[in-house]
């Protein structure tokens, strides 16, 4: 079952199911390609990709792009800054991140109202309710390259 309403958490913050996957979408592309990018997320408006400073000339004035994956024609636009594997790696990103939210809407919201972490899609993977303290593991997405994402 594919859920259309409700609220998904990224690590910032809680949003409306659709906005969250643009939003997500947009966040893969600044935390996979965080030096060089030809895009960034526009300030006020993270959803929207907008040209990086060192790519203002490849781009016509006030250009941006919505992060809508559902949508071919923006989605082409963000890939076409991109080389093949990188495209590949920021849709597996936003994929995964897609259907985090979707099993945030399917799990049923837990009883327990304090000392619990709630689930999140942490920019890279994604995680369930767990009680305060505890420790998780998750292994490093194949969309994160050399599995490094410190920002240098």
């Amino acid at each position: 079952m594919e859920y259309t309403e409700g609220n998904c958490r990224d690590r910032l913050f809680e949003l409306p199911l659709n906005i969250f996957n643009v939003f997500s979408c947009s966040m893969c592309y600044k935390y996979l390609f965080h030096t060089g990018n030809k895009l960034t997320p526009q300030i006020e408006k993270p959803w929207m990709l907008v040209p990086a400073e060192n790519a203002r000339t490849h781009y016509a004035d006030n250009f941006s792009v919505l992060a809508d994956v559902k949508d071919a024609k923006p989605r082409d636009v963000i890939c076409n800054s991109l080389n093949r594997d990188d495209c590949t790696r920021w849709m597996n990103c936003f994929q995964a991140a897609i259907r985090c939210c979707q099993k945030q809407l399917s799990i049923p919201l837990s009883n327990v109202t304090s000392g619990l972490c709630p689930r999140t899609w942490d920019g890279y993977s994604c995680f369930d309710d767990v009680l305060q303290s505890t420790r998780v593991k998750l292994s490093c997405p194949s969309y994160i390259e050399h599995g490094s994402t410190s920002e240098e």
